[in-house]
């Protein structure tokens, strides 16, 4: 064990030691308060820090005020990212939420780039085609582990008591969120020449595919295969069934290439 003696403060004569070596009271750049750093010629130029959280939040002012956003359709929608295509993780650096998309097709990329005008975070690109947000906060994080977006939930997702407190709005926030995650709309021509509109929203967890059922009040079963749960949802009905989802895009974040897809159907059932 280490010996924690070594790390204690001690005050003597007006003056800070810790390990009997004198230390510089200086205030944190962020909260102000005062902390004790060891004294040299450049504790004074340079920027200190209470801890890693205050130092995370003075280099991303925006993410620091992200759950000022709480209530907001927005970070909802971004909520219903992350739970479809993001994770939860805690490092040594701070706890940190990732969204990322396992491709670079323009309009995920523009996507990224405005949550980021929104809520600050770190964007780049892995080596595998993909694009990430990094959103390092420490109350964000614990929001969301405590409705259920855990580290590792890709098999355990179940966020409906959370869900279900939301209002109608944000309701849809999410799950527009959650199908611009793992959510498709597909349009073709049968073998029989018909034109035939579906969309279709993959999950690992079978409380969370039921929630969504529910909420979107289909008809169809929830069908497994392998260790994914599937929702296969005719869109002869598209309209009654999604366009709550879509209601209010002026103002609120989307993807793109979901959306024209979503309006091709939409609109060749509206003109049958």
């Amino acid at each position: 064990m280490r010996d924690k003696s070594k790390y204690e403060i001690i005050f003597k004569e007006g003056k800070a030691f810790r390990n009997n070596r004198e230390l510089a009271e200086v205030n944190c750049e962020y909260c102000n308060e005062k902390v004790y750093r060891a004294k040299n010629k450049s504790v004074y130029k340079r920027k200190n820090f209470c801890n890693q959280v205050c130092k995370q939040n003075y280099n991303n002012p925006l993410t620091a005020k992200i759950m000022d956003h709480k209530d907001t359709p927005n970070f909802n929608y971004l909520l219903g990212l992350i739970a479809s295509d993001g994770y939860v993780n805690r490092k040594k650096r701070g706890e940190t939420v990732v969204l990322g998309f396992g491709s670079k097709y323009p309009d995920e990329l523009k996507l990224l780039k405005e949550l980021q005008s929104l809520y600050g975070g770190r964007i780049h690109s892995g080596s595998n085609k993909s694009n990430y947000i990094h959103l390092t906060n420490h109350n964000f994080y614990e929001y969301c582990l405590s409705i259920g977006l855990s580290p590792k939930k890709s098999l355990s997702l179940d966020v409906t008591k959370w869900f279900s407190g939301l209002c109608e709005e944000n309701k849809w926030a999410f799950i527009r969120g959650c199908f611009d995650g793992d959510g498709c709309f597909t349009h073709f021509f049968n073998s029989f020449g018909r034109f035939e509109g579906r969309a279709n929203f993959t999950s690992g967890s079978e409380p969370f595919a039921k929630m969504i059922h529910d909420f979107l009040k289909l008809n169809t079963k929830i069908n497994k295969y392998k260790n994914n749960y599937n929702l296969n949802i005719n869109c002869s009905n598209i309209e009654k069934t999604f366009s709550p989802m879509y209601k209010n895009i002026e103002t609120e974040l989307y993807l793109e290439r979901k959306y024209l897809k979503y309006k091709i159907i939409r609109d060749y059932y509206s003109n049958i």
